[in-house]
């Protein structure tokens, strides 16, 4: 670098001591021409350097040639010769020898004799040269900062794709988890229903075959039997599948939630049917003790007071069930709620006193 720093003072120091008085005549630029000339320059200064070292002069005197034709380079022919190069560092090298024999005695007085009139046009060539090599060195740069091999685009590819591949692979898997658990649940609801209206019906259809010769009590008993454990079976069944499929058939959330708050209606089912079932074996107890009769005289005896004491036992049953009813479905939230509202109030009212 300090080398051509040199050098360029030298160039501006000639250029100082020449007369500018003249005026060149203006050329007759043809590009084809031009850019012709330009590329046979630049196929010179691609050689090897031990080559070039023995053609310096004759480069020298092809590009003085051109310059006093034409004054000036095509700097995009250059730029474009250098990014097709596959050594650029070879056409810098051999610029800057060139650019120590133009600027030499040697080459200096060989000039003066071919051109003896145009003394002024030296520093032109030395100046031009000088500007080749800086075109040069521009050209490099950009060629360093721009160019991108077949790794280099690999790489940038990969890094911008595989992002990108994740994502669409994590989105398949998904789909592709969420269309089978779809399929199992179809398929489990399909073979639950099948085995509701085709093995149960005809399971219920053995049961009552001879419905004509058994008791109404065991009809009853029989009959809620079946319900209690088809309907156990198909909740045992459809729980399986909500476990292989992932999915929440609970209808509480809550962790410390017991077995009838996740699933309520398979208790209140179970317990209407034990109820039935409870009440069938009672009546058939009554009926094998002959116990029915004599209900019915102690009945028929006193009417009036089984029927307060029943219409009693009725509003009492009745109105603890609206109650426990009431208070779990609207009293139980409501009341929550408050508890909420006091307590947020309260601390709220803490905080502000500290």
């Amino acid at each position: 670098m300090n080398k051509q720093f040199e050098q360029k003072q030298v160039i501006i120091k000639q250029d100082k001591t020449y007369t500018q008085g003249s005026k060149s005549e203006n050329p007759e630029y043809n590009i084809d021409e031009m850019s012709a000339q330009i590329i046979i320059i630049c196929n010179r200064l691609s050689t090897q350097n031990d080559i070039f070292s023995g053609e310096t002069e004759e480069v020298a005197l092809l590009i003085e040639d051109y310059i006093l034709k034409y004054k000036r380079f095509l700097y995009s022919v250059i730029s474009s010769h250098i990014f097709l190069s596959s050594d650029p560092g070879t056409i810098h090298s051999n610029i800057a020898s060139l650019l120590n024999y133009v600027i030499s005695k040697d080459y200096e007085n060989s000039f003066l004799r071919r051109n003896p009139k145009k003394t002024n046009q030296l520093i032109d060539v030395q100046k031009s040269i000088l500007k080749l090599l800086d075109h040069v060195n521009l050209a490099e740069k950009q060629y360093d900062v721009l160019k991108q091999t077949d790794e280099d685009y690999s790489t940038k590819f990969k890094k911008n794709i595989i992002p990108i591949k994740n994502d669409i692979d994590n989105q398949l898997a998904t789909f592709s988890k969420d269309m089978t658990g779809q399929l199992i649940s179809l398929i489990g609801i399909f073979t639950a229903l099948s085995f509701i209206l085709f093995g149960g019906i005809s399971s219920l259809d053995n049961i009552y075959a001879g419905a004509k010769d058994i008791p109404l009590n065991k009809l009853l008993i029989v009959g809620t039997i079946w319900c209690f454990c088809i309907m156990n079976l198909v909740f045992v069944f459809m729980f399986f599948i909500a476990k292989l499929t992932h999915l929440d058939i609970r209808s509480s959330k809550e962790d410390s939630a017991n077995l009838i708050q996740k699933y309520p209606l398979v208790f209140w089912c179970n317990h209407v049917l034990v109820c039935i079932i409870s009440m069938g074996c009672w009546a058939y107890y009554i009926k094998c003790e002959n116990l029915s009769l004599n209900v019915y005289n102690i009945i028929h005896d006193n009417d009036i007071a089984f029927f307060l004491v029943g219409t009693l036992f009725i509003l009492i049953v009745f109105g603890l069930l609206t109650f426990v009813l009431f208070y779990s479905f609207i009293g139980k939230p409501i009341f929550k709620e408050k508890s909420e509202k006091h307590q947020s109030s309260k601390s709220s009212e803490t905080t502000t006193t500290n």
